[in-house]
């Protein structure tokens, strides 16, 4: 267990680094991922402050390794969290047609990328969308060895279940076995 402001100030240092340096390819990338860390605290203004920020330096230097598709990812997650459901939408139609040509880290973003859509399906109230896109989810998830995305991935289920009234108890036991493999490690 780590300190966050720890790990944040961490962050800020090498996005400072990488800046001074003009890294391109890590200076985007830090940027992305202190979206992420800031999202996962719960923090969605400063998230998507750095989700913005991701895509305009991602877009100002294009290159097969910027990380467009990670801060419209983020957006499209920050979207889906604060309500607004058709922004969501488009976001998820250009990354996944953008989803066919990546190559590099594909894997992340395949899973990135089901963990969002599973997740703006059942904002939008569309629980046999988001069930489906949480089982795909759990497919990649589970061969990769991801534990948190197989949690994400039944908790998308469980909500699937408790909208329709089908099967609680089982996915509630599914989701606790992912989650008890996530609390073991």
């Amino acid at each position: 267990a780590g300190d966050p402001d720890q790990a944040l100030a961490a962050l800020q240092k090498a996005l400072s680094l990488a800046e001074r340096n003009r890294d391109s390819f890590w200076g985007p990338r830090l940027v992305s991922h202190l979206g992420w860390v800031h999202r996962e605290l719960q923090d969605p203004e400063r998230a998507r402050e750095f989700d913005t920020r991701a895509l305009e330096i991602a877009r100002e230097n294009p290159s097969p390794w910027a990380p467009e598709s990670e801060a419209l990812i983020g957006l499209c997650v920050d979207d889906v969290r604060s309500g607004h459901a058709d922004r969501a939408t488009e976001l998820l139609v250009r990354l996944e047609a953008g989803a066919r040509r990546a190559t590099w880290m594909r894997w992340m973003g395949e899973l990135r990328l089901e963990a969002a859509a599973a997740e703006h399906w059942a904002a939008r109230g569309d629980f046999d969308t988001a069930a489906s896109r949480a089982a795909r989810l759990l497919e990649i998830a589970r061969s990769l060895g991801a534990r948190t995305y197989c949690c994400a991935a039944e908790r998308v289920r469980l909500a699937a279940a408790l909208h329709s009234g089908v099967d609680v108890r089982g996915a509630a036991g599914r989701l606790a076995r992912p989650l008890a493999a996530l609390e073991a490690f």
